[in-house]
């Protein structure tokens, strides 16, 4: 299950995602859908744990990313993420960017 809860993230002085509460439980399927800009890449990153909320908890599988003493790694979460643009990430080495794949 994936939870965010009152999440909350800017860029500069921009609020991107402001108080975002989603609930997906296993084999769930939705759609996020928006107008550009609207910070649909954001949350999708949030998720990925490619970015940090500014503010909110996201916890998967019962366990909060950003705050748990046990630290959850990335290939115990089990999903994929397929990037709209082919980039390599700036603060991952080589096996880091494997790890996205």
């Amino acid at each position: 299950m994936i939870k965010l809860s009152k999440v909350y993230k800017c860029f500069d002085k921009r609020v991107v995602l402001s108080d975002v509460s989603l609930s997906v439980s296993k084999n769930e399927f939705i759609c996020i859908t928006g107008e550009s800009g609207a910070g649909k890449t954001t949350l999708l990153n949030l998720i990925g744990l490619l970015d940090k909320p500014d503010s909110g908890e996201i916890s998967i599988n019962e366990k909060n990313y950003f705050t748990s003493k046990e630290i959850l790694k990335r290939e115990e979460i089990f999903f994929g993420y397929i990037f709209q643009d082919y980039l390599l990430m700036e603060d991952k080495n080589s096996p880091g960017q494997s790890q996205y794949i």
